[in-house]
């Protein structure tokens, strides 16, 4: 007999840093690379925070809290 509740474990189906983030990007800081020459520039970062924020933001209000997130944290890493 298995132990545990029976659900998917924590991060499950998620890749790299994805497990850990409120949004399912394995290589954060790779795909803010818009260009793709292998450097992330000033621009493609801001970009790339803008569409994070903007994603996070489900109710438009420009401001991300703790409570406006809430269900949406990761749980924590299991040691």
């Amino acid at each position: 007999e298995g132990r545990g509740g029976g659900g998917a474990p924590a991060g499950a189906g998620r890749e790299g840093a994805a497990r850990f983030s409120l949004i399912n990007e394995p290589e954060p800081v790779a795909i803010a690379d818009e260009n793709l020459d292998g450097r992330v520039s000033l621009e493609e970062w801001r970009h790339a925070t803008t569409r994070r924020f903007t994603a996070l933001d489900k109710a438009k209000t420009g401001r991300l809290t703790l409570a406006a997130l809430s269900g949406k944290v990761p749980p924590a890493a299991s040691k």
